[in-house]
């Protein structure tokens, strides 16, 4: 057996005996920081119309979502900012992995960028 499927092994052992409100906490930072990131490498590349912007996450929160589904996606969002909805940064964790992971992130001690 592979050394890195030991490993595997080890970490899916190691996760699946985690506490269900700890996974879900760490796993909610995850993400909250993946958002984090990818906003801000946005920034650096200087995208901010809202269609491009939505092209340019999906590219990289999805990168095996297929093109047309990519392309529709952009597509609405072009759509709704003309009609003056906006994208909008998340500011808190709460807006990207909602209020209850949110508050488990706060109980164990994770940052959620608290309004």
């Amino acid at each position: 057996m592979p050394a890195d499927a030991l490993f595997a092994r080890e970490l899916r052992d190691r996760e699946l005996s985690e506490p269900a409100e700890d996974r879900a906490a760490r796993l909610g930072f995850a993400t909250w920081t993946t958002h984090l990131r990818v906003w801000a490498a946005a920034d650096r590349a200087g995208v901010s119309e809202d269609g491009d912007l939505a092209a340019f996450i999906a590219s990289r929160l999805w990168p095996d979502l297929p093109a047309a589904w990519r392309d529709r996606f952009v597509e609405v969002v072009r759509a709704r900012a003309a009609e003056g909805h906006r994208l909008s940064r998340p500011s808190a964790a709460e807006d990207v992995v909602g209020e209850r992971v949110a508050a488990l992130m706060r109980a164990h001690g994770y940052p959620t960028g608290d309004r």
